[in-house]
């Protein structure tokens, strides 16, 4: 596979980087595999506009933030009250806090899941660039083989 020149993938980086086009876009652009176009832009550290993931741990991290509030104003209610706190809101509370543990242990198991993937996603792509660099310079090699066998054999049949 040859090479495209530098100027060529400093024009693609511009796109993205300034443009923020798709992946997909500056592939179709340049008749270039979006896989192919991904790789070489993680390997040469292109900032990538990537669409933001969804913060569920920022979501819970506020839902704690108002329960804990509502804990809070729930004591003190109960000390104006002369220490009786409403079994209700016990209950409510209680339940709140349930849930609230139950997310955290969805959120974290989806988070570990989704971080193992991302890294075998990363270690594929890293091996097949490397490969794909390995078969680029066995091919470049026996190229250059070929025509020496050429220009030897041609010399051979001169003499």
């Amino acid at each position: 596979m040859i090479r495209k020149p530098l100027a060529q993938w400093r024009a693609i980086r511009a796109l993205v980087e300034d443009a923020r086009p798709t992946i997909e876009l500056v592939a179709q652009a340049t008749g270039r595999s979006a896989r192919r176009i991904a790789i070489e832009a993680k390997r040469a550290g292109w900032e990538l506009d990537r669409e933001p993931e969804e913060d569920i741990g920022g979501k819970v991290r506020e839902v704690a933030r108002m329960l804990l509030a509502r804990i809070e104003e729930a004591g003190r209610t109960a000390l104006e009250n002369g220490g009786k706190i409403n079994k209700s809101e016990i209950e409510t509370l209680s339940q709140l806090i349930k849930s609230l543990n139950g997310l955290i242990g969805i959120d974290g198991g989806k988070r570990a899941e989704e971080i193992a993937r991302k890294k075998q996603i990363r270690t594929d792509e890293d091996r097949a660039a490397i490969l794909e660099r390995i078969h680029e310079r066995i091919v470049e090699l026996a190229q250059e083989l070929a025509e020496k066998m050429v220009r030897e054999r041609d010399r051979a049949a001169r003499s």
